[in-house]
């Protein structure tokens, strides 16, 4: 559903109700990798059977949490960029394509820049598809639906005649 609202927002170039959908979309797809990889991927081995039985790999959008951590830790980066900005150029909640958009300004100075011809997110110079992370999503859910209408308990044994 905020992945629907983003793109409805992006249509409607309201910038900052897209940023608001993306960063639920991220938070929303963060708590599906803790129920798959555990925080940090600390119950990767224990979770195994749950990603088996969803079709869910290793190699899933839905692994990376990056972008999110990125986001949701958006005070820790404004504190270790100012350490290490050596110009202290500041590009934030960009929309427009990226060899287009900005041009002179150092890849860790820009924070927020979405390039909507290629459905990424770039953060400090490191680009997370959105696209990607979309497809995973739209993949999971009939699975987890279907999963979902399954019984969950043991039925009794039938009696024996």
């Amino acid at each position: 559903m905020a992945l629907n609202l983003a793109q409805q927002a992006l249509s409607a170039h309201n910038q900052d109700a897209f940023w608001g959908f993306i960063q639920t979309v991220l938070t929303a797809s963060g708590n599906i990798a803790k129920a798959l990889w555990g925080q940090g991927g600390k119950l990767a081995a224990e979770r195994e059977p749950l990603r088996r039985s969803l079709g869910v790999t290793d190699a899933s959008a839905l692994a990376s949490v990056d972008l999110r951590n990125h986001l949701e830790h958006f005070d820790e980066r404004l504190d270790r960029w100012y350490r290490t900005s050596s110009n202290h150029n500041h590009a934030d909640f960009i929309i427009g394509p990226a060899e287009r958009t900005i041009v002179g300004i150092a890849p860790g100075d820009v924070f927020r820049h979405f390039d909507p011809e290629t459905g990424e997110v770039i953060f400090w110079g490191e680009h997370y598809s959105l696209t990607a992370l979309r497809d995973a999503l739209i993949t999971l859910l009939p699975v987890v639906a279907a999963e979902a209408r399954k019984p969950h308990w043991e039925a009794p044994p039938k009696p024996q005649a």
